[in-house]
């Protein structure tokens, strides 16, 4: 099969320029695209799709322009706060815990002077359970200072809306208040305004996806995946999906093959066989938490085949137990 070689080449002008004349060029490369909810959606047709990544690549060559005409002084949203992820210790209750500092909040907008520029009017908290590019769901609008969430210099989110062992991106954003003029160019009319007046600012969700986390202290932009403590007791160990059918695991795309060993001790040892006793898997587990997951790797590093298994987990002191899972593929 061959190959071919894409070429591109911008040309301008042409110019006459005498000496002592000079041109100065402006180039911007911009890429848009169609909204994810819009590209995802089975309904959408090939014009419609089109139309909005038209839209898109028009915002952000409007943006482009506006930068180069301000030489590149612009309007900025605040800074986004340095967010932290951690579960819940409540044992009777399943949350993901999502909480900053209100540190960004001394951080001044360099256009205005006094209690103007002191503009940071709340956060938002968004949530994807499938990829970090989306689609992503707002699941909580902050104001500043809202007592609910507000305590100590600090704001804490708690998320209830999640399930044992599924993984969930967070990011957490800021947004201004708006500001009735620009004062670094009083004739520019904002097109979302139709005036001088700035309209609010937001951070974007891919400046603030960096997060540290009580599963993974550096920055870093993976899922945060909802844990249990550890059991104390073999009595209420529970194997999902089971059986698994095809990718019944997850919706985080790297974590359809997952099958979870729920309310299990740290340590223990799992152990997962075929029907005729063929050892497939080994797993020792000593994170501290109550959940051990099983990609249906062995430990070869194939994929295991359709049918029934038997799993033998050995927790020491708290015992050990036997049981079977089945998958469907």
């Amino acid at each position: 099969m061959k190959t071919k070689k894409m070429w591109s080449m911008v040309s301008l002008g042409p110019w006459t320029l005498h000496p002592g004349d000079s041109l100065v060029i402006a180039y911007a490369e911009f890429v848009a695209g169609p909204p994810y909810e819009v590209a995802v959606n089975p309904t959408a047709t090939p014009a419609k799709i089109g139309q909005e990544a038209l839209k898109q690549l028009a915002n952000i060559s409007a943006r482009a322009q506006f930068a180069y005409d301000n030489h590149y002084h612009i309007p900025h949203p605040p800074a986004a706060p340095d967010y932290y992820i951690s579960l819940s210790n409540d044992p009777r209750k399943v949350a993901n815990i999502i909480d900053w500092p209100d540190s960004t909040e001394s951080i001044l907008d360099q256009d205005y002077s006094a209690a103007e520029a002191n503009d940071l009017a709340g956060y938002r908290i968004y949530k994807s359970s499938y990829l970090p590019l989306g689609p992503w769901k707002l699941v909580q609008d902050i104001r500043r200072g809202n007592p609910e969430f507000y305590h100590d210099h600090r704001y804490t989110y708690v998320d209830t809306a999640v399930a044992i062992g599924m993984s969930y991106y967070y990011a957490v954003t800021a947004y201004d208040t708006g500001h009735a003029s620009w004062p670094p160019n009083p004739a520019y009319r904002f097109p979302e305004t139709g005036s001088n007046s700035v309209p609010p600012l937001e951070t974007s969700i891919y400046a603030s996806l960096y997060s540290r986390s009580s599963l993974d202290p550096n920055y870093v932009v993976t899922p945060f995946r909802t844990m249990i403590p550890a059991a104390s007791t073999m009595d209420n160990i529970l194997v999902v999906p089971n059986p698994f059918v095809l990718q019944s695991g997850s919706t985080i795309p790297q974590d359809y093959n997952f099958i979870q060993f729920i309310n299990v001790p740290s340590p223990c040892t799992i152990r997962i066989y075929t029907m005729r006793g063929d050892l497939v898997k080994t797993i020792e587990h000593n994170d501290g938490s109550g959940i051990v997951l099983w990609n249906q790797q062995t430990d070869y590093g194939q994929f295991v085949g359709s049918g029934v298994y038997v799993f033998h987990i050995d927790a020491g002191a708290y015992g050990t137990k036997i049981g079977k899972l089945a998958i469907v593929r």
